[in-house]
């Protein structure tokens, strides 16, 4: 089952008779974007506290919930007959920034103060998240109200929890420390990160014996998903309209639709900005660029984007179908092996570049006597290094990165030689130096470091095309491919047209 390929038909916006207290929800506001899948009114429910605990957060909470924020509370607080919560298990999942923080604080606060609409006093919240920082901003929030109300707020590190008077707790646990609590309501937020066994083995357990019962898992996608979200979005998905212990409120990009349509962005998200759209359009300029920063969270920059912004979680067998292949397989880059080894005598042109903490490297380039470029590189340990080396060695021209062609080391160079910055983008480079040597016209000496990187360049199919597996270090294949291309183009016969 993948979630992102499978349609589900929306509830119908303007025809919410079946659950009469979301009839306020049937007109949405000019601006809002209905939900990519949404579990149908609860067929016990008789009505939802929803409505009143939207007021009571503006009230006490000083918090005027957004339109989504509404709806999603009041699903989540349908409750029978009886006025007992029917929702067991809920998933709640949209893109970044849309507000999943504020609505958690809704939830905590209003289920501890109400135990007694809940038919059970105390009432335990235990919030979860493998980033403890991230439920401390829920948390942090709630201080000034439940002060002004006198109620007991613990801010020491491993203590953090807010305490009534009739016994009700609002605790942050790490997703280890959940084992051996009575659990009226579990949130886990960021579920993205978060095992399995965290909810299998210790929350749900210790909800058997809780009068309204339930577990909320929350989180945007993310391309390195624990199989928690994964799975029970795809399983709740594939039960929609019969599977009643689990609710669904997905927000996601429309299924198979254009990702780089700003459409598309503003399709799933519930809630949208001006300044939001310009910061997608910015975050898509560079996917499309093609580079991925290695400090960055997501090195993959197409599927950081669908994750974060668009909200499409990884399929359960996420790595089954996806093709890979080397960018220049081992037995051609061995065919392109110099016979007669590193060339002597002055190269024709050289390069430099860097790549972030791996170092610099430089390449040389010389042509032989068929008018084949032969490339060397080698890895220097300072930009200084490198420049003492290409000084030694004395091409009239030097290619550079153009993040390194600022630094006062090049410009002492480039009072010796032709100092030329260069910038293309990594799948472009591997992209010609694949063509140079496909038509023999590069010719290597069997640099270790030249080699290695090679090796190291996977080309991966995707929606958007074929490119580079991330990760990879291509200083020393940058250097070499536009030292060749220079030494190339200097030997080249002028064209007669």
């Amino acid at each position: 089952m993948c979630p992102r390929d499978l349609e589900v038909p929306a509830i119908p916006w303007d025809d919410l008779t079946n659950g009469p207290w979301l009839r306020r929800f049937a007109t949405i506001p000019f601006d809002a974007s209905p939900p990519r899948a949404m579990s149908p009114p609860h067929p016990d429910a008789t009505g939802s506290y929803g409505e009143a605990a939207e007021a009571w957060v503006r009230a006490e909470l000083g918090i005027v919930l957004r339109w989504w924020q509404a709806l999603a509370l009041t699903r989540l607080l349908e409750h029978d007959a009886d006025g007992r919560l029917v929702w067991a298990t809920a998933i709640s999942s949209t893109p970044r920034r849309a507000g999943k923080s504020r609505l958690l604080l809704a939830l905590a606060a209003w289920r501890i103060a109400h135990g007694d609409a809940l038919g059970e006093i105390p009432q335990t919240v235990v919030h979860v998240s493998l980033d403890r920082s991230s439920v401390m901003e829920v948390l942090r929030l709630s201080w000034p109200w439940a002060i002004g109300n006198g109620f007991t707020v613990r801010k020491a590190s491993g203590l953090e929890s807010i305490e009534l008077p009739d016994g009700s707790r609002w605790l942050l646990k790490s997703d280890k420390a959940v084992y051996g609590l009575e659990v009226g309501l579990g949130v886990v937020d960021e579920a993205w990160s978060v095992d399995a066994e965290v909810v299998d083995d210790g929350l749900e357990p210790a909800t058997i014996h809780r009068t309204c019962p339930q577990i909320v898992l929350t989180s945007t996608a993310h391309r390195r998903a624990t199989s928690l979200m994964r799975r029970r979005l795809a399983a709740a998905v594939a039960g929609y309209g019969d599977d009643w212990s689990t609710l669904v409120l997905w927000w996601a990009a429309p299924g198979g639709a254009a990702i780089g349509d700003p459409a598309t962005w503003r399709a799933a998200s519930p809630h949208w900005t001006d300044q939001q759209a310009r910061l997608i359009a910015d975050r898509w300029g560079r996917v499309q660029r093609g580079e991925a920063d290695p400090q960055a969270d997501d090195l993959d920059p197409l599927e950081g984007f669908k994750a974060q912004y668009l909200n499409l979680w990884p399929p359960v067998d996420a790595a089954a179908g996806r093709r890979e292949a080397p960018a220049i397989p081992a037995d051609l880059w061995s065919s392109a092996l110099s016979a007669d080894g590193t060339p002597t005598g002055r190269p024709v042109a050289a390069a430099i570049e860097g790549w972030f903490a791996a170092g610099i490297s430089v390449a040389f380039a010389w042509i032989d006597d068929h008018g084949r470029a032969v490339v060397s590189a080698e890895s220097a340990p300072t930009l200084s290094d490198a420049v003492d080396r290409v000084r030694s060695a004395g091409p009239p021209v030097v290619l550079v990165g153009k993040s390194l062609a600022a630094d006062a080391a090049l410009t002492a160079l480039a009072s010796a030689v032709t100092v030329e910055p260069v910038g293309d983008s990594t799948l472009g480079v591997v992209t010609e130096l694949r063509r140079l040597v496909d038509e023999n016209r590069v010719r290597h000496d069997g640099s270790a470091v030249l080699t290695d990187q090679v090796s190291g360049l996977t080309v991966v199919d995707s929606t958007t095309g074929p490119r580079l597996r991330p990760g990879a270090v291509v200083s020393a294949v940058k250097a070499a491919t536009w030292a060749a291309r220079r030494a190339l183009a200097a030997t080249e016969p002028p064209a007669i047209f």
